[in-house]
């Protein structure tokens, strides 16, 4: 699952961000980055989120733990392998659902924006977007 990169975020007022236009994704893409459906989520809890509970137990152990933990595995090209390919699957898993957040919600602080402008209470303070788009 792969997403079109965002610019770098930018600052904006409410009044910047609500004359920020952009168009809907187009069809090939929305196809290219669609959600899993229901069913495939509970196959893609193996490996992405039990990779994800991992890292979490990783960051709880001091290093001479983490040490420890890999000479129990020893020598098991295999497992190293699955270990490491567990973590750059579920990182590049997760970023580009990352990133499709970050565009719907620069998306919707835009429109939100237009309304805070209409309303005549466009906050002066910055908002940080990531501009997406194609």
């Amino acid at each position: 699952m792969t997403t079109p990169k965002t610019k770098q975020p930018i600052a904006a007022t409410a009044e910047e961000a609500a004359a920020l236009q952009f168009e809907p994704f187009a069809q090939d893409v929305l196809k290219a980055i669609k959600p899993p459906s229901n069913a495939k989520w509970a196959a893609l809890a193996n490996p992405h989120l039990v990779t994800w509970r991992l890292a979490w137990r990783v960051l709880a152990m001091t290093k001479p733990e983490l040490v420890e933990m890999l000479r129990k595995i020893g020598d098991d090209d295999e497992v190293a392998t699955e270990l490491m390919d567990g973590f750059q699957g579920a990182i590049s898993f997760f970023e580009s659902g990352l990133e499709m957040l970050r565009i719907a919600e620069a998306r919707i602080l835009c429109a939100g924006s237009v309304l805070e402008v209409e309303e005549g209470a466009a906050p002066a303070a910055a908002l940080e977007l990531f501009e997406g788009g194609q």
